[in-house]
């Protein structure tokens, strides 16, 4: 992790940075550069120490000073009004060590003062990052989880393919039921279709021969009446020529007998007349 931006509450004026949060000005003296990195790096080793006591340092939040690139740290800007949590080092020590190298009494205590914000940053870090270990043991229990979660997820695949499979064959046995209830029924119904087609036929062939038999019974009765209206008619006409015949006969005696009537009343008349 980076050391940078770690919001810290002192201030210091723009011309005292810390060498070792940004680039050395160039009003530092270049040969106190040691003297303030042999300083830091014994209280920051001391502070390591009474980590390790306590609990278990955490690799991952810290960076040790000598491995930090000097680009990578950023210049920071204070406040006064900040409250600091007590440390375990001698500030007047490093106060006092400061002036005898060259510092003035207000640049060491800004060098003091932002030892203790890093100090401060560190202890941020601390609580806020987490430590290798404990990631490699999240790790450890993430990949763990992931492979039983893996492995249940096959197992239920596994299982729902099984009865998605059993439950295929069964839904493939029903469709070959049905298939072969569906062709049986198909067939029995050609059958009864066939029947009654048969039968219906069977029923319209008798139906037609009833017809043409009523039919034909009707044939023989016209054919009946028709020779019994000719016999009344010849019979008819037979008894009107025999009863012209019989009136004609009559009428002829008829005048037979006028006619012969009346010769016989002109001979008497001529006889009479004679006499």
């Amino acid at each position: 992790m980076k050391l940078t931006n770690y919001n810290l509450k002192f201030k210091i004026t723009h011309d005292y940075l810390l060498w070792f949060l940004y680039p050395l000005t160039k009003k530092c003296k270049l040969q106190n550069k040691p003297i303030i990195q042999s300083y830091f790096n014994s209280h920051f080793h001391l502070y390591l120490q009474r980590r390790k006591n306590t609990e278990e340092p955490k690799k991952d939040a810290i960076l040790i000073h000598s491995q930090i690139s000097k680009s990578k740290i950023l210049s920071t800007k204070f406040k006064n009004n900040s409250k600091f949590s007590i440390h375990q080092f001698d500030t007047y020590n490093l106060v006092s060590t400061l002036e005898t190298t060259g510092f003035t009494h207000s640049q060491a205590v800004a060098i003091m003062k932002s030892i203790h914000a890093l100090i401060n940053n560190l202890e941020a870090a601390k609580k806020k990052f987490i430590s290798r270990s404990n990631l490699e043991n999240e790790i450890h229990l993430f990949h763990t989880s992931q492979s039983e979660l893996r492995t249940e997820i096959q197992s239920m695949r596994k299982n729902e393919t099984t009865a998605l499979r059993a439950e295929t064959s069964n839904l493939r046995k029903q469709l070959e039921t049905l298939e072969q209830t569906l062709k049986e029924d198909l067939m029995a119904l050609k059958n009864d279709v066939a029947i009654d087609v048969n039968e219906r036929k069977s029923s319209n062939k008798a139906e037609e021969k009833n017809i043409e038999i009523k039919i034909h019974e009707l044939n023989n009765k016209f054919t009946i009446i028709l020779g019994e209206i000719r016999a009344i008619l010849e019979k008819s006409k037979w008894d009107t020529t025999r009863y012209g015949m019989f009136a004609i006969f009559i009428i002829a005696a008829f005048a037979l007998i006028v006619i012969s009537k009346e010769t016989i009343q002109k001979k008497t008349h001529k006889i009479k007349s004679k006499l």
